[in-house]
């Protein structure tokens, strides 16, 4: 079965100072107390930077060497002079406006183009067209949407342009504040947003930029696989802004992934306790309930994801294998058809759909899904297997056989296709066969019953009459 993943108000003291003081990433040649925690010139920097009042720290420096912390690569100074740089040459041109609005919309034309971000085919062209590289962010999907208002923010105050970085959810606008008026600017789609954002929003301040800085950081990591530095990432972003809802989902799904459960499930709850509409956060919560075994919070998480994502694929998905786990049939094949709706080309859909056909007996539905499966992805070892046992539902062993061995043939360490194997040659009298796909499936950890593999192995063993 599969699921698809595409993530405390109440912090001691304690915390806060362990989380400011000394976290980061344990490098070859830093010093470390084995824990992850380690001082790193780098993580240093940083520390030092965080003890600034809020009124001296100039975002742009504090998000890149949030990024240095992790990326070694990152050079600060080199990418504050890029933007030295394209603010003297905007700034003759910003002279001649007195209107603020006006001045704005010439710095986001230049840096994104007359379409917006959205015109620009690659990540990569940013730099190459504008001749900036301000951002690690911005080499990644992860938290573009902040980075680009980030760099906008960064040119815009040195330009005495009166700008404040705005989240709204996981998005993030530039508002404009001029006379008593306030205006909201989009970096993806270029241009004002005419009217306010409907949910509430959170005008940051330097520090709160840094800490969602922070907290799409520990979204890379875990995209790359560090887990540990994702973590201490989603720390500091926690411990400069509790109230980041996404900060705590990012700390949830590292703890998760490093098998501390019952901490991240606290991390999501906290996270939906800020952020009630944060749909990935509920998502996460449903996996993770799963794990737990906790079968009722798990429906009722990924309920919750769905009625927040109604036209997600992976949202009905994800409430399909749920239903399937607690073996609700019917409503299992209802979700994953809506699945297979939404993306036809979901294979994990169309299998998971076969499967519930085959417990509900509809097997020649199922094998019509599974059909479906293999022509998306011929080699998909589950979907084979699961066809087999379509198969040996109506009837037909020997085509049944010939699925496991396609499936086998894929994946030759596929525990449950040997074990299927297995009672299909028992069923056809074949017990030597029938004990070696048994004894395989165990190898491969998947139990055989004791009283099945002692009557084969008696029947191997019987003398021939």
């Amino acid at each position: 079965m599969y699921t698809l993943h595409p993530r405390p108000r109440l912090i001691s003291m304690a915390f806060l100072l362990s989380s400011l003081l000394c976290l980061g990433l344990t490098r070859p040649g830093d010093e470390s107390d084995g824990e992850g925690h380690t001082s790193s010139p780098h993580c240093s920097a940083l520390e030092t930077f965080l003890k600034l009042p809020t009124r001296e720290m100039d975002t742009a420096r504090g998000v890149l060497l949030a990024e240095q912390a992790f990326f070694k690569e990152v050079d600060v100074e080199n990418g504050l002079a890029r933007v030295d740089a394209l603010v003297s040459r905007l700034r003759i041109e910003a002279a001649k406006e007195t209107d603020f609005h006006v001045r704005l919309s010439a710095v986001m034309k230049h840096l994104f183009g007359k379409a917006g971000y959205r015109s620009v085919k690659s990540l990569e062209n940013v730099s190459s067209q504008q001749d900036l590289t301000f951002s690690r962010l911005l080499e990644t999907k992860c938290g573009i949407c902040f980075s680009l208002c980030t760099l906008t923010q960064a040119v815009c105050m040195r330009l005495s342009i009166p700008v404040s970085l705005v989240q709204v959810g996981d998005h993030s606008l530039i508002l404009l504040e001029d006379g008593g008026h306030r205006q909201f600017y989009d970096t993806i789609n270029l241009g004002r947003v005419r009217k306010a954002p409907a949910g509430p929003f959170r005008v940051l301040d330097a520090r709160q930029c840094i800490a969602v800085g922070l907290s799409n950081l520990s979204d890379i990591l875990l995209e790359t696989g560090r887990e540990k530095a994702a973590l201490v990432a989603a720390e500091k972003a926690v411990a400069i802004d509790c109230d980041q809802a996404l900060a705590w989902l990012n700390r949830g799904r590292a703890l998760s992934r490093l098998d501390r459960e019952r901490k991240a499930l606290s991390c999501f709850d906290v996270a939906l306790g800020l952020q009630p509409d944060l749909a990935a956060a509920w998502t996460e919560k449903g996996r993770l309930c799963r794990k737990l075994r906790r079968h009722d919070s798990e429906i009722r998480s990924h309920r919750m994801a769905l009625e927040l994502r109604p036209t997600s694929a992976s949202a009905w998905f994800n409430l399909g294998a749920a239903y399937l786990g607690q073996n609700q049939k019917k409503a299992a094949v209802f979700c994953f058809d809506r699945a297979a709706i939404l993306n036809p080309g979901l294979v994990p859909a169309w299998v998971n759909k076969g499967a519930a056909l085959v417990l509900l007996g509809r097997f020649k539905q199922a094998i019509v899904c599974l059909d479906r499966a293999m022509s998306l992805n011929p080699r998909h070892p589950r979907a084979w297997t699961t066809r087999g046992l379509a198969l040996d539902g109506l009837g037909k062993p020997e085509e049944a056989l010939g699925a496991y061995e396609k499936a086998l043939a894929i994946d030759p360490d596929f525990a449950k296709a040997w074990m299927y194997c297995c009672f299909t040659h028992h069923s056809r009298g074949e017990y030597r066969k029938a004990l070696q796909c048994g004894q395989r499936a165990k190898a491969l950890g998947l139990p055989l019953s004791t009283a099945l593999e002692n009557k084969l192995r008696n029947r191997v063993l019987a003398p021939e009459k």
